[in-house]
């Protein structure tokens, strides 16, 4: 993955992706090109991309502050990216994650994340939580 490096001297590494095959090679890759974020006047990743080769477990590895977590934002739809492009199985599903609403495809919803923090509502039930979520998804 193209990066901007964190400026912390202790974690010049910044993002690192990578992988190893599965058992079953798919042929089907998630490409993103030249995405940017900025938060607060601070610029989280600048014009990156990244590959993710179908077929193969990825490992997205970094310290505190690269960008990991903002990159599988990205992927999930949760942050709005600038001049970015997402591709899979070389159709582009999208130009910017802002523009994308209608025009996603059935591939969208099948991308996910599960927060190290869990957002449930208190008061449901673990199941009801879930219930919540694919009723949204349309599942």
């Amino acid at each position: 993955m193209d990066d901007q490096r964190a400026e912390d001297p202790e974690c010049s590494e910044g993002v690192a992706v990578g992988g190893a095959p599965d058992a079953v090679a798919s042929g089907v890759t998630l490409r993103l090109q030249g995405f940017s974020v900025t938060a607060g006047g601070r610029t989280l990743l600048q014009h990156a991309n990244a590959v993710f080769p179908g077929g193969q477990l990825t490992l997205i590895l970094g310290c505190s502050g690269v960008g990991k977590s903002v990159l599988l934002r990205i992927l999930a739809g949760l942050i709005d990216t600038r001049h970015a492009s997402i591709h899979f199985s070389g159709e582009i599903l999208f130009q910017s994650v802002s523009a994308a609403a209608g025009n996603v495809g059935a591939e969208r919803p099948a991308v996910s994340v599960v927060f190290q923090q869990f957002a449930l509502f208190d008061e449901l039930t673990p199941a009801a939580n879930v219930r919540i979520a694919l009723d949204h998804a349309g599942g």
